[in-house]
């Protein structure tokens, strides 16, 4: 067990909901199981959400509104896959950036693409996956390059789209 100096700030600060996170995970709860359980809230609940999130980046509420419903339907309706990320994925708490991670990485083949494949990770400068190893892989690599998009969190795309249109059209040029 590491030390309690090795939790970054985030997991200090937060210990109760780090451990609820952790307790449901383990337990299989999903996000979209405490949907499907807020009932005739989980609309207003998904809403609030989507509003706090998206209206930062520009959406207005009707854009939000829409946003929020098609986010509250696939969430409500019955399980399927969602079953499979606590098998595919798990909490890690304890490094620079917690988050949820790959039980199984593919980091450790990361080596093996061809060195003619160029290789880029791009992530959001507040993204909850910001993966631990991402500096050391791309460091091994002479085809690989990081680029970390401002005001972004894991849908870099969607959450700054001028900053990720910019990286990838630079990157095809």
């Amino acid at each position: 067990e590491e030390s309690e100096e090795a939790a970054p700030e985030f997991v200090k600060r937060n210990r109760l909901t780090v451990g609820f996170v952790s307790a449901m995970w383990k337990l299989n709860v999903t996000p979209q199981s405490v949907v499907r359980v807020l009932g005739p809230w989980g609309p207003d609940v998904v809403k609030n959400l989507v509003q706090r999130r998206f209206v930062e980046r520009g959406l207005n509420e009707r854009e939000c509104e829409i946003l929020a419903a098609y986010l509250y339907h696939i969430n409500a309706d019955k399980p399927s896959g969602e079953y499979a990320l606590n098998a595919l994925l798990v909490p890690v708490m304890k490094t620079d950036h917690p988050g949820v991670y790959a039980r199984r990485p593919l980091a450790d083949m990361m080596h093996k693409l061809p060195e003619n494949i160029p290789v880029v990770f791009m992530y959001g400068d507040r993204d909850w996956m910001f993966h631990p190893q991402v500096h050391k892989i791309v460091s091994k690599m002479p085809n690989a390059h990081l680029k970390i998009i401002d005001r972004a969190g894991h849908h870099v795309y969607f959450d700054n789209p001028e900053s990720f249109n910019r990286e990838l059209i630079a990157l095809l040029e």
